[in-house]
This record gives C-alpha cells, structure tokens and sequence, in this order.
C-alpha cells in the first residue's frame, strides 16, 4: 500500500506540473482568443461592414481571436514608432499624464510594460539587503533606483530597492542605505523566480553542482 501510495504521489508529481501549466495557458488563449467581439465584426451594418464578409469566413477558427489583436498591437506599434518623432504626439501624452488619476494608471502601467518589453532595466539587480542596523535577518530584492534624490547629503544618500512576495504577484518597495545592500551575481530572473516560489525551487543548487 505504501509503494501504491509513493507510486502516485510521483505520478502525481510528474503530471501535475505539466497539466496545471496547459491549463494555464489554455484559460488566457480561449480568454484571448474570446476577447474580440466577433458577432458585432460579423454584422454589415458595424463600423466594421466592409471586413464583415472576413470575419465570417474565418468563424469559428481556434486562435483567429488571438490572431487579430496581436496583428492590432503590432500595426499599434508600428504606428507609433513614427507617431513618437511627432511633437503633437508628445503633446497629448503630456496632457494625459497631467490628468491625476490617469498620470497614476497610465504611468505605472507603462513602466511595467517597458520593464517586461527589455526597455527599462528595472530588475537588472538582485541584491541581498538587511533593513535594521542589528538585524541578522535579510531580504532578497532588486534595486530598482540608485539616484534617488531625497536626500542631498552623501551620508544619508538612500537607494530604492523592490522586494516581491513569494507567491504573489505584489511585493514592498524599501528605502535602504547602500550600505545594507549587497549585490548578488546570480541571473536576475533565476533570483526572481526563487523569490516568487518561496525559495523551494532548485535555481542555486544547479549552479553549484555544475
């Protein structure tokens, strides 16, 4: 009965790891792929009508959905690589960002997407820091800000540092002398990854068997 039990419980961790990642990925594609309304683009008499006969005949095709908005997001992309160079372009982003509670979505928002698109650098640097001068407990984190200006005298100079949840996608943002902060020489997404799994994944142990 033991070995039925060991027997499943290794099954169990050879296979759920992959079913749960499918679903996953399956829950955002059918939620993607679902996302384009396309009952409205199908009627003639939408702003859509003369693509109407186009999207009827893609119906019902796995993916079409995904298909268009990633054809929408790159003709955006496109479009604003030569928009950007305009003044008037920059003069309305200016304006929107003057909108108080617009300027807080819209510029955290746009920080994240340039942290994930590779055009902010922002968790480039892993580092190990400690938040009480007596304290033997420290936190693994990513400086995220090393110019901060709040304080003008170099001795009180504090540096930004972002430590995520294990977890969760959430974290705390910490402002710490440089001195608490040691750097870490290890890949920042593997030191991301081992912060967001609590620690249990094998990132370091690979590293030094090799």
């Amino acid at each position: 009965m033991k070995k039925i039990f060991k027997y499943f419980l290794q099954g169990l961790l050879y296979t759920a790891p992959v079913a749960i990642t499918f679903y996953f990925f399956y829950e955002i594609f059918y939620y993607l792929d679902h996302l384009i309304p396309t009952e409205e683009l199908e009627s003639e008499d939408s702003v859509f009508g003369p693509l109407a006969t186009f999207f009827q005949a893609v119906k019902g095709i796995p993916g079409i959905g995904i298909l268009i908005i990633f054809m929408g997001i790159t003709l955006a992309g496109f479009l604003g690589n030569y928009l950007l160079r305009f003044p008037l372009f920059n003069w309305f982003e200016s304006r929107f960002e003057r909108v108080p509670l617009f300027n807080l979505v819209y510029s955290s928002i746009k920080d994240v997407i340039k942290n994930f698109t590779g055009q902010k650098q922002g968790f480039k640097k892993p580092v190990v820091i400690k938040l009480y001068e007596n304290s033997e407990i420290r936190r693994l984190g990513f400086v995220t800000d090393e110019s901060l200006d709040l304080m003008k005298d170099d001795e009180n100079a504090l540096i930004t540092v972002y430590v995520p949840h294990s977890f969760a996608i959430s974290g705390q943002l910490f402002l710490v002398p440089p001195r608490y902060v040691t750097p870490i020489s290890e890949n920042s997404a593997d030191v991301m990854k081992y912060i967001l799994a609590g620690g249990i994944t094998d990132v370091g142990n690979e590293k030094g068997e090799e």
